[in-house]
């Protein structure tokens, strides 16, 4: 990215306050976002809403040992993603 054409922001709450600042446009998601919409601070722009597919990714150096904390905590977040459909849904409701 050329840093010329402007400022980069890579957390997307740093990205929406600098959106209702005034200092651009950003891309950012119902959960997020709602806030900002429903006080009018941002407007979706032409309407336009993007359905994304859930994609979660756990990463860890290759070689790292499978440890049960290791285990535990995959195991954990597996189900975390699991719910997360149905959390949405009811977000989504509300």
């Amino acid at each position: 990215m050329d840093p010329n054409l402007g400022r980069t922001y890579n957390q997307t709450s740093v990205c929406l306050v600098a959106a209702a600042r005034g200092d651009g446009v950003t891309v950012g998601d119902d959960v997020t976002a709602q806030h900002y919409l429903d006080t009018g601070r941002l407007i979706p722009l032409f309407g336009l809403r993007i359905p994304s597919p859930e994609a979660y990714y756990l990463v860890r150096p290759l070689k790292a040992p499978d440890s049960d904390a290791f285990r535990l905590f995959r195991d954990w977040l597996i189900e975390e993603a699991r719910e997360h459909p149905r959390w949405f849904s009811r977000f989504r409701e509300a």
